[in-house]
């Protein structure tokens, strides 16, 4: 298969078919922290990547096969799937095929097209990527082609979100000593304010970055920030990526996620209540008998700690 890959399991979307509509690292970024290599391609010209016929030929086998397990069809690749200048037909077309959700992965940067902006219409579900607001730290994590204009950007993202009827998943990655100071997370956190959006996923550098000196936050501190944003009133996804590091066999059960979370790090009762979306009698039910709980007071504040046994 040339175009179509997968079934990718996704914790934000389920299983999902994934179709490549650009040639490898084709984009208009070359991130510090791209899990698929440094980009070869460097540029902010739309183009006619692929051929449209082999692709639907290869979704129609592929999705025969496996449309009983799967979730929703993903546009997405190693590169930036909205420079592919068919994406208006694309799309169309695989409408025809499919009848699950179809969504598309972006880094955003194209929204200020109306050409993009009109075939995205189109979509179940998108989930764009914002790292950082200020050019600056832009340039830094993101390395971006010289003729995007990034104000223009995020006002185009948000002037879409507020008008398109689908899901947006926003997916924010943040870098050690980069995009993860206070100032930073205040002016996402204005930004994110003014956008609608379905949920905020929280991520960092998990896998080989593309520039072998980028670090990625701790869960503790991907936590910390997720606690920042809740804060804020922001709807982030619960705990972020720190699920990452729960062992697998306790991470589908809500109270042993919370007992292995309070193994690691204290927590208040509010930031319970703010990661987990759930009320404060609900917590009280879930650690009523869990012997390990403790109480501790310090500063005004009384956090839950898990003993380790």
């Amino acid at each position: 298969m040339r175009y179509i890959f997968g079934p990718v399991p996704s914790r934000r979307l389920g299983s999902s078919l994934g179709i490549d509509i650009v040639p490898h690292k084709t984009c208009n970024l070359d991130c510090l922290y791209c899990e698929v290599g440094k980009t070869t391609r460097l540029t902010n010209k739309l183009s006619s990547y692929i051929d449209i016929e082999i692709m639907l030929k290869e979704l129609e086998q592929s999705y025969s096969q496996l449309k009983d397990h799967i979730d929703v069809v993903t546009i997405t690749g190693a590169g930036e799937p909205t420079l592919n200048s068919d994406l208006h037909i694309i799309i169309k077309e695989i409408k025809k095929i499919v009848s699950h959700p179809i969504a598309i992965l972006t880094n955003s940067t194209l929204i200020d097209d109306d050409s993009v902006q009109k075939a995205l219409m189109d979509l179940d579900i998108i989930v764009p990527s914002v790292d950082a607001i200020s050019l600056e730290v832009i340039k830094k994590i993101n390395r971006p082609h010289k003729r995007l204009d990034w104000n223009n950007i995020l006002k185009a993202l948000k002037d879409f979100s507020n008008k398109y009827n689908g899901k947006i998943f926003i997916e924010t990655l943040f870098v050690k000593g980069i995009n993860d100071n206070e100032e930073e997370l205040n002016r996402l956190a204005d930004y994110f304010k003014e956008l609608k959006y379905t949920k905020i996923q929280l991520n960092t550098v998990f896998r080989p970055p593309a520039y072998p000196n980028t670090r990625g936050l701790t869960g503790m501190e991907l936590l910390d920030i997720a606690i920042f944003f809740r804060k804020k009133g922001l709807l982030v996804e619960p705990v972020g990526n720190f699920v990452k590091e729960i062992p697998p066999h306790v991470s589908n059960n809500l109270k042993d996620t919370i007992i292995t979370l309070l193994k690691m790090r204290p927590c208040t009762m509010e930031e319970l209540k703010l990661l987990f979306s759930i009320n404060e009698n609900e917590i009280e039910n879930l650690l009523k008998d869990i012997e390990i709980i403790e109480k501790k007071s310090y500063i005004n504040e009384t956090y839950l700690i898990a003993r380790n046994k």
